[in-house]
């Protein structure tokens, strides 16, 4: 009885300690998953806090155009050198150079906009053409076309100076710089695609518009909104959002006319020059020229389709000018497709002949 008893006894204590160490455990797990240790809770708050850097860093890099200082050097945004005509704006007897740039694929384009101007301007405007790439057999066509215009000269593109990026062809980033390394030398700019053609020779109105203001420009045929070409991500460098260009319609960057006044120069080409050198600006990621999809109701929604340097000229010149298009855009009829073009020298040889 004596043994049975101890082991009773010894049972109810083994028992007893059992849900002590159970209730101890427990009580224990409960606490760990209420209160974590000091040290996983301080992992756990900088990693979150690394990842908050992260993405505020990434959102500084979109809304800043950072560039060498080297090329605004190069480019001539140097304030203390800037001679911008007397007024502020170009005097009436200042004609602007007509500027364009070729490569291999569109050297025939170039020959018949030399061609068309010879044509159709009574002013004859000197010419400067940027070679962005010619080999030898195009550029000696080149130089014949050039032969045959009234103060043409032919300049190579140094794309050696600038970042990688404007290699590319496709996204026009030369085309900023082109304009700006005239611009400064001469003060006034007709800058004509090569693939555009003289029609008529009405360009009186535009260029005076253009001396008034600063910058002449002709809205696209389709009345698209700036906010239906421009991929999304280019509006946060210039800190705007789409949506407050959905009512701004868009301009071409086929033919613009600019002069050299405070404004144009420290408002409009600066920031279009960074946009174009910095690549992400000019060309974000997942950009695309083609593709383009209107199904999308209302019409100024995001068509999936880029519009490069254009965009970027167009977001400058609705802060530039408050979003009054009216200040920047013309309407004389001066240029036409390469069939146009064709057809109105046809007609203008019939007559030449009857008469």
């Amino acid at each position: 009885m004596t043994a049975a008893a101890g082991m009773i006894g010894f049972m109810k204590t083994k028992n007893f300690f059992i849900l002590i160490l159970s209730l101890l455990t427990l009580s224990a797990t409960i606490w760990l998953a209420v209160n974590p240790t000091p040290h996983i809770r301080t992992i756990v708050t900088e990693t979150h806090k690394q990842i908050s850097n992260l993405k505020n860093v990434q959102i500084v890099r979109e809304k800043t155009l950072v560039l060498d200082e080297k090329y605004l050097d190069l480019l001539g945004f140097n304030y203390s050198t800037n001679n911008y005509p007397a007024g502020g704006v170009g005097k009436e007897h200042v004609l602007p150079y007509l500027v364009t740039a070729v490569s291999s694929k569109n050297t025939e384009q170039v020959q018949l906009l030399l061609e068309s101007k010879k044509k159709f301007l009574k002013k004859l405007l000197k010419t400067v053409v940027f070679d962005l790439g010619l080999g030898s057999y195009d550029l000696n066509k080149l130089k014949l076309a050039c032969n045959f215009t009234s103060s043409c000269e032919i300049r190579k593109f140094k794309f050696d100076d600038f970042p990688s990026h404007v290699t590319d062809l496709d996204i026009k980033a030369y085309k900023p710089v082109c304009i700006q390394i005239i611009l400064k030398q001469h003060q006034a700019v007709f800058w004509s695609d090569a693939n555009r053609y003289f029609v008529a020779s009405t360009i009186d109105g535009a260029i005076k518009h253009a001396q008034k203001t600063g910058f002449s420009a002709w809205t696209l045929d389709s009345k698209d909104s700036t906010s239906t070409l421009t991929h999304p991500k280019m509006f946060g460098f210039f800190n705007t959002k789409p949506e407050d260009y959905h009512f701004h319609r868009m301009v071409e960057a086929n033919n613009l006319i600019l002069y050299n006044t405070q404004v144009i120069q420290d408002q409009l080409m600066l920031p279009w020059v960074q946009c174009a050198l910095v690549k992400d600006c000019v060309a974000p990621y997942g950009a695309q020229a083609t593709g383009c999809s209107f199904i999308y109701k209302p019409r100024y929604k995001y068509s999936g389709c880029h519009r490069y340097e254009m965009s970027g000229l167009n977001i400058i010149l609705g802060q530039v000018f408050k979003q009054n298009e009216s200040q920047y855009t013309v309407d004389d009829v001066m240029f036409g497709t390469r069939e146009r073009y064709f057809n109105l020298t046809r007609t203008i040889i019939k007559s030449v002949s009857k008469s």
